[in-house]
């Protein structure tokens, strides 16, 4: 059970990185290449709930990628899959 866990943080470690990696790279080509740091956001947005008067509950949660971010993390699904 322990060596599942542990390929499963690894796995979610080298696709997080593989994506950070593509986002900066495709920033830095998106000066040349205006397509590759074309943002696209994908989430789910709740604003504002109020909770009996008592409170306010505000969620949310935003993915704001590129292309290359998507070719990093494509990338590092295939690393992982290799190792």
């Amino acid at each position: 059970m322990r060596k599942a866990r542990k390929e499963w943080i690894l796995l979610l470690l080298i696709v997080v990185v593989g994506g950070l990696l593509g986002t900066v790279v495709g920033d830095a080509l998106g000066v040349w290449l205006p397509v590759l740091a074309r943002p696209y956001e994908a989430g789910l947005h709740v604003r504002e709930l109020n909770l009996a008067g008592m409170a306010t509950l505000q969620l949310g949660i935003a993915f704001r990628f590129n292309l290359v971010t998507l070719i990093g993390v494509v990338l590092g699904l295939f690393a992982y899959w290799r190792m």
